[in-house]
């Protein structure tokens, strides 16, 4: 019996992204004149998430959706749409392994057809991958599945695709095993600039794949996080040591670095000197020894935005001069760091949010006698609810008996802590909650804020209510989620 030909791989006739023109408008027989371009454009930006602080995350997700069904309109909306649509791309093991999806993962999006397309050849994919500027690998070390073969094979399925991306600029990898390759392919990536690692396994990775790493990308943003949020201060993990100090060289020209190392930290404030001090953006959340930091501070002439944080706030005893910061314009710390900031400032933007914040009762209610830097020119303010809650209740005893009036604030935002949860029971329902519903109408009972736009609720998974002033009572009342995805 002759045996049967195998059959050969499928050929698509799929053109470029680029090759569809625009839809031809008919009445029967009758061709109608074409729709300007710029039509479909204003249509197109009406629809996309303004992506700015007032649209909640589920209203950008729903528009991000209309944007995805409308590419399915014809193959016109199709090439002008994904281009966009795929500019950040997520490669996200979700529920693509054990057939349960949760209602979280029903919002990731599988890039795995588009992965195996791009490896196909298809014109179609290769084109599109040219549109992506951004990429994130995440949450592969959580993957849900036992089958830890299909789990890696999916994972290199994506890893793959990363050299025919060849303009992207921006790529994080997040609580995922690196591999050589993986780096391989990364320092091929000509355009990158930013570039963020995670909490990552770092196991198969020598300090010969760093240090090729280093030497071949030309970064202007980088950020290391080595510990989870529960490792304390003080814990240093031998893998970590070895290779940490090798990311150095990628640190030279940066405009924004950030890392909760100290022992990276400590070899870029020791090199300081032969190193251009270009650093606009400075995030450090590990912090040894204060008085050094201060001093490497005070010689970044350019930096315009700070966050610290450290689980041993008994290291910080040196005082540090927002003066002498005159760039400084963005400040993200702990409540209890506030007693170490000393002289004048042109803030626009201060935070108690942190990555890992201390929500502790007594650093939050000792802040509160301390002396704060001044707030009044401040845009957007950021605080725990214990501090909302006793500038609403006691607003004399804050900033030493002066009270605070934020004339220019925008933006507030409040933070859970334990005291929110404690009185609320838990986190607010649809209608925005009893608990911060009060908390609202105390705080602006005597319209301390005359140009506040929205007031902004964060609990610990990041998610967001939103109060706004209605403009017929003059009340301010929580925005109802389907009042937030209308246009």
């Amino acid at each position: 019996m002759k045996k049967k030909p195998r059959a050969k791989p499928c050929q698509t006739n799929l053109r470029d992204i680029w090759a569809w023109d625009s839809p031809v408008r008919r009445s029967a027989h009758r061709i109608l004149e074409p729709i300007p371009a710029e039509l479909y454009i204003m249509i197109f930006n009406h629809v996309k998430p303004r992506n700015d602080c007032y649209e909640s995350k589920k209203t950008i997700l729903k528009r991000t959706n209309d944007l995805r069904n409308m590419s399915l309109v014809c193959r016109y909306l199709c090439a002008e749409i994904l281009p966009w649509l795929f500019e950040s791309v997520v490669f996200h093991p979700g529920g693509l392994y054990n057939g349960v999806t949760t209602r979280a993962e029903k919002d990731v999006m599988s890039y795995i057809p588009f992965c195996r397309s791009i490896k196909q050849d298809e014109k179609f994919a290769r084109s599109l991958a040219l549109q992506v500027k951004q990429c994130s690998i995440r949450d592969w070390s959580d993957a849900p599945n036992t089958n830890t073969a299909m789990v890696k094979a999916f994972l290199n399925t994506h890893i793959d695709s990363l050299p025919h991306l060849t303009n992207l600029t921006t790529i994080t990898l997040s609580r995922m095993p690196l591999a050589p390759q993986l780096l391989a392919h990364i320092r091929r990536l000509l355009h990158l600039t930013s570039f963020t690692i995670d909490r990552c396994d770092f196991a198969e990775i020598l300090p010969k794949h760093v240090q090729k790493l280093a030497a071949k990308c030309k970064l202007k943003s980088f950020r290391l996080w080595v510990r989870s949020k529960d490792d304390s201060d003080d814990e240093d993990d031998e893998v970590h040591a070895l290779v940490v100090k090798e990311f150095l060289p990628l640190i030279v020209n940066l405009s924004e670095f950030g890392t909760d190392s100290w022992l990276l930290m400590q070899a870029l404030i020791s090199c300081h000197d032969t190193l251009p001090p270009l650093l606009e953006t400075l995030e450090i959340l590990s912090i040894r020894d204060t008085k050094v930091l201060c001093e490497y501070l005070y010689k970044l002439p350019a930096l315009t935005s700070l966050t610290m944080d450290s689980a041993l706030s008994t290291t910080v005893y040196s005082n540090i001069s927002l003066s002498r910061l005159t760039s400084l314009r963005h400040l993200t710390c702990p409540p209890h760091f506030v007693s170490h900031f000393s002289g004048s400032h042109e803030l626009a933007s201060l935070s108690f949010s942190t990555r890992r914040p201390d929500n502790s009762w007594v650093a939050i209610h000792n802040a509160a006698g301390v002396s704060w830097p001044r707030v009044d020119q401040l845009l957007a303010f950021c605080l725990p609810y214990t501090l909302a809650l006793g500038i609403g209740l006691d607003p004399t005893s804050f900033l030493n008996g002066t009270g605070i009036v934020l004339d220019r604030l925008r933006k507030l935002t409040i933070i859970s802590d334990e005291c929110f949860i404690l009185n609320s029971g838990g986190t607010p329902d649809q209608n925005g909650g009893a608990a911060m519903s009060k908390l609202v109408q105390i705080l602006m009972k005597e319209a301390r804020f005359p140009s506040l736009e929205c007031i902004l609720y964060r609990d610990d998974d990041n998610k967001e209510w939103t109060w706004r002033e209605d403009s017929s009572s003059g009340k301010w009342k929580p925005v109802p989620e389907e009042d937030e995805d209308v246009y």
